[in-house]
């Protein structure tokens, strides 16, 4: 993967690789539990407007990330509708602004055409100190075929409110969706996203 940053014309050619893997096991109908790696290598491959300087080389010299880390989790069932799940990212600590060490939880509820669900997640080394995100979301779906979602975020750290709706159709040979977040503090945010998924085995009337 290659990631690129322009800054006043002249281009940082950041490069990364990012290498991702996790897996589940299932101990029981009531509890799972999780174990992911993540290995992330980040450079610079270009310099600012002034070339090797200080301020304009930064890290061409150098690695800006070069680091193995590790996140689990674990989510219990609660009989019927219920579940609440606990989980950790980063959990080396590397110290490293891109792989902070995060920690967190979540309560979902789900029927056949409600589901609610509210989460945490507490950053503990981006910042001087501890700083949580926090979200919930409401999804109902509408003559078995729209899913309508509505959804409420809370950034500490950049001290920012986020809300996002979005609409969907399924049936059983594919769904689609499209989503929407717009900030309501601080720098204006907007973010739009589509998904399509298709069911192959339904397609093709396995």
């Amino acid at each position: 993967t290659t990631l690129d940053s322009a800054v006043y014309g002249h281009d940082y050619g950041l490069k990364s690789t990012d290498l991702q893997g996790s897996a589940c096991y299932r101990v029981s109908d009531e509890f799972r539990i999780g174990l992911g790696g993540r290995y992330l290598w980040l450079q610079q491959n270009g310099l600012g407007p002034f070339g090797t300087d200080v301020v304009s080389g930064g890290l061409a010299t150098e690695d800006i990330v070069k680091e193995f880390t590790f996140g689990a989790g674990a989510t219990a069932v609660l009989g019927e509708s219920f579940a609440i799940g606990a989980v950790g990212q980063n959990l080396t600590n590397v110290g490293n602004g891109f792989l902070p060490l995060l920690v967190g939880g979540g309560l979902g509820y789900g029927a056949t055409d409600l589901a609610v669900e509210a989460d945490c997640v507490f950053d503990l080394t981006t910042y001087d100190g501890a700083r949580v995100k926090a979200s919930g979301g409401i999804s109902v779906l509408a003559g078995e075929t729209f899913p309508l979602q509505l959804s409420y975020a809370y950034d500490q750290g950049p001290d920012m409110h986020f809300i996002g709706a979005g609409l969907g159709y399924q049936d059983t040979q594919f769904s689609a969706e499209v989503g929407a977040k717009q900030s309501l503090s601080g720098p204006t945010s907007t973010t739009v996203a589509f998904g399509v998924t298709l069911f192959l085995e339904a397609m093709m009337g396995y």
